[in-house]
Parts: structure tokens; sequence; C-alpha cells
């Protein structure tokens, strides 16, 4: 190779690829997560009937995943 010739590197494109992926994932992630915790937080509170500890222990994690979701993913 001369010192003069030219080398093509499309390093920007793939990091702009893998940027986009990475968004496009948090975001999903962040949606059905939200969806999925809110459901089931609905759910328990509706259905009383049910109340234990394992559904108070349920609930708890519901609540601390949305709020993980909420606080520390869109940080990222």
């Amino acid at each position: 190779m001369e010192y003069n010739d030219v080398v093509i590197h499309d390093e920007h494109n793939s990091n702009a690829f893998l940027n986009v992926l990475t968004v496009i994932t948090l975001v999903c992630i962040c949606v059905l997560g939200t969806i999925g915790n809110s459901i089931v937080l609905i759910v328990a509170v509706w259905k009383q009937k049910y109340s234990s500890v394992t559904n108070c222990y349920i609930i708890n994690l519901a609540i601390t995943d949305l709020l993980f979701l909420l606080i520390s993913v869109p940080l990222t």
C-alpha cells in the first residue's frame, strides 16, 4: 500500500446503526415492561379477594419494576 492510498472505513455508520438499534430495543423494553407491570397491578388490585402474602410480593415486584423502568431505563 502506498502512502497516498485511500482506505474507506465505515465505523461511523456501524456506530449509528448500533445506536439506533439500542434505542429501539430500550424503547420496546420500556413500553412492554410498563404495559405488563401495569396490567399486573390492575389485576392484583382489582381482584382483592386473592389477597395473600404471595400477591403482596407480586404487587411489590411490579411496583419496583415499574419504578426501575420509568427512572433507570430512560437515563441509559
